[in-house]
Formats: structure tokens, C-alpha cells, sequence
């Protein structure tokens, strides 16, 4: 979980600049082949005209070098979308990307979410409506900066996951989920037992369900006195945090790639590995 993830910086037109996080995702499309992709939101690069990826690096027998990373920029023409705008959900082919690190002289460790972590629709019908869900990325930016390592952060399940919320391709979890948390893969990770529908399970489970997408707030209003002059006052409005946020699921990460794949003419064909 700690190596799959990457910090993402957004350059826009105007010269802001704004964080996210990403990770990477591999896809079995056919019998002996795959697609490995970096999945974010699209609100995270939408409209960059420079989007950084932060990479951990690696040494000369493949471990990574814990504090050193590489940097390669990209614009938004690399990235795809979920056809369905309303869906948060962007990524990129790691293959112009990974040649782009070539160039540049980075040797990358990284590790990938793949078919082994997405559980099958029998196993989340074993769920319960409140399971413990762990957050990998960068809120607000923060990270490890010695070791380049993101922050961990665990929360519950707001909703239940054998339902999509609102009728859409989602779920809620209650966890403080800031900006710069957008993009951030969220588990069920138990390492050692776990319990279920089916009773006591002795064995780990590490479970990739979704992708953070946002955070609920509520609007704040108020009064604002000045101390000097205390007959002036100017009405205020602030965001209050309700520590909710929005993961919208799994599948939509494979409609995104199977969306991009149709249309290029290589639809895949392994559903048992979808």
C-alpha cells in the first residue's frame, strides 16, 4: 500500500498550483496480456497544463531508495476520463510514461493494485454495513519528506458497500478526507483475522474497494466582531469539515479503461479477470 501510491501536482493556466494523490492499478485484459495504468480523480488534472508525478526511486537490485524520488510532468492530452462526467475517476497508460522515465535516467519501484486485491461480488456480500477502511495519500499535501512515504489513515464505512449511494457508482466512509486526499485508494486491510457473514476468518484480507473522490462539508455562518471597534461587524461564511468522504467503487476504474480500450479497437476479453 505505501508503494503504490504517488503525489500528483497540478500546474493551471492562471500558475496555480494544486495536490492530489494517484496510484497504480494493473488490469488483466486478455489471457497473457495487461494494462498497467495511474489512476487519479479528474478534478486533479483536469485543465493542467503541467502535471507533475513524484516517483519513488529504485536501487541497482530493485529496492527502493527511500527519500530519493524522480519527477516527470505530463499535461492533461495524456489522460483519460471516465465517459460518464459526473464520474470522478482519471488515468494514465504507463507505458508513454514509463518511457518518458527512461529518458530521464529514473529507475522506479513501484508496486500495483491488480486482480488479487479486487474482491468478487460473493465476497463483498460477506461484508458487514460497518467494516474499518484504511486511506493511503497525501492530505493537503503532507507527506514522510525524509523518506518520501505517504500518510495513512483509517476510518469506517458510512454507508454500506453492498449498495451504491444515491444510486450511484459509490460509497461513503467516515474519515478526515482533505484536499490533496483526492485520488487515494482506500482498503479493507485486516493482516491478521477478520470477521464476516460467514463467521471468524483466520487468514489477512487486503481488499482494494475505490477511489477517494471529494469531501462533505457543511456551510458555517456567523458574526465577526472587531476587538477595536466592537460596534463593527461583518458577516462570515466558513467550510466546517463533516469528515465524510466520497470513494466512488472499484469498477468504475475498469468501465474507465475498458471505455478507452473499445475505443481504440482492443476490447478486452478475460472477464473472469475484469
Amino acid at each position: 500500500m505505501l508503494f503504490s501510491t504517488v503525489l500528483i501536482e497540478t500546474e493551471l493556466d492562471d500558475g496555480e498550483v494544486k495536490t492530489g494523490t494517484g496510484f497504480f492499478y494493473f488490469r488483466r485484459v486478455r489471457q497473457s496480456e495487461g494494462q498497467e495504468i495511474l489512476v487519479t480523480n479528474r478534478h486533479v488534472v483536469e485543465g493542467g497544463r503541467r502535471i507533475t508525478v513524484w516517483f519513488h526511486e529504485a536501487d541497482s537490485e530493485a529496492r527502493p531508495k527511500l527519500g530519493e524520488i524522480g519527477r516527470v510532468s505530463t499535461d492533461q492530452s495524456n489522460w483519460r476520463f471516465h465517459p460518464d462526467p459526473k464520474v470522478d475517476v482519471a488515468f494514465m497508460l504507463m507505458e508513454p510514461l514509463d518511457r518518458d522515465l527512461q529518458k530521464s535516467g529514473y529507475a522506479v519501484y513501484r508496486r500495483n493494485v491488480n486482480h488479487r486485491a479486487i474482491p468478487t461480488p460473493e465476497q463483498l456480500e460477506t461484508t458487514f454495513p460497518i467494516e474499518d477502511v484504511t486511506v493511503v495519500g497525501y492530505p493537503n499535501g503532507l507527506y514522510d519528506e525524509g523518506n518520501y512515504l505517504p500518510i495513512v489513515r483509517k476510518g469506517i464505512t458510512a454507508t454500506s458497500l453492498q449498495v451504491d449511494y444515491n444510486h450511484k457508482p459509490m460509497f461513503l466512509i467516515s474519515a478526515s478526507v482533505f484536499p490533496g486526499s483526492s485520488g487515494s485508494p482506500v482498503y479493507l486491510h485486516d493482516p491478521v483475522s477478520y470477521g464476516s457473514r460467514r463467521g471468524f476468518e483466520l487468514s489477512p484480507r487486503l481488499w482494494f474497494l475505490g477511489v477517494v473522490a471529494e469531501f462533505k462539508y457543511r456551510e458555517a455562518k456567523g458574526w465577526f466582531e472587531f476587538d477595536d471597534q466592537p460596534i463593527l461587524r461583518a458577516k462570515v461564511a466558513s467550510q466546517e469539515a463533516l469528515d465524510l468522504g466520497v470513494v466512488f467503487k472499484e469498477r468504475t476504474i475498469r468501465e474507465a479503461l475498458d471505455h478507452h480500450l473499445i475505443a481504440n479497437g482492443h476490447p478486452p476479453d478475460d472477464p473472469a479477470r475484469a
